[in-house]
């Protein structure tokens, strides 16, 4: 599934027009999201360009500034708890944020919406990230298409 992540993430990138050092960080992000998995991958860092490990690391400060346990439901309605998102001032940060932001809600629609647990706080999590980085109802379709086509 992560790779299919990764992919999935690029065709959209290739779409906007990313540079190939804005893919290769998206590409490797997950090796460096995580605090855990920062710690084990740090060495790795050294061996890449230094705008792939800027985007990388900024990628990852925003990232992890607004996660989904910012959204609660308390009654029937999910809402946003946390600060407002503050986005990258680095477009191409933007771009990748676009990009995760995009796929991982086209596969939570397609595989657990309705049937998560946290489904309506989710829905309502891709909602507000959505909203910050101006991905429109149909810019999202057309984004998602894009994702899901083969290579």
């Amino acid at each position: 599934p992560l790779i299919n992540h990764i992919h999935e993430g690029l065709r959209i990138l290739k779409h906007l027009g990313a540079h190939r050092d804005v893919q290769d960080a998206f590409a490797l992000h997950p090796m460096f999201q995580h605090d855990d998995d920062l710690t084990l991958n740090w060495y790795m860092l050294a061996m890449m360009p230094p705008m792939v490990v800027t985007y990388i690391m900024e990628y990852r400060n925003i990232a992890n500034a607004a996660l989904s346990d910012n959204v609660t439901q308390p009654g029937y309605i999910a809402q946003w708890t946390g600060k407002p998102i503050k986005l990258s001032p680095l477009p191409q940060v933007n771009m990748m944020l676009i990009a995760d932001k995009v796929q991982n809600r086209a596969d939570f629609e397609l595989y657990h919406k309705g049937t998560h647990k946290r489904s309506k706080e989710l829905d309502h999590y891709f909602k507000v990230w959505h909203n910050a980085l101006g991905v429109t109802g149909e810019r999202y379709k057309e984004l998602t298409k894009v994702a899901k086509e083969e290579a």
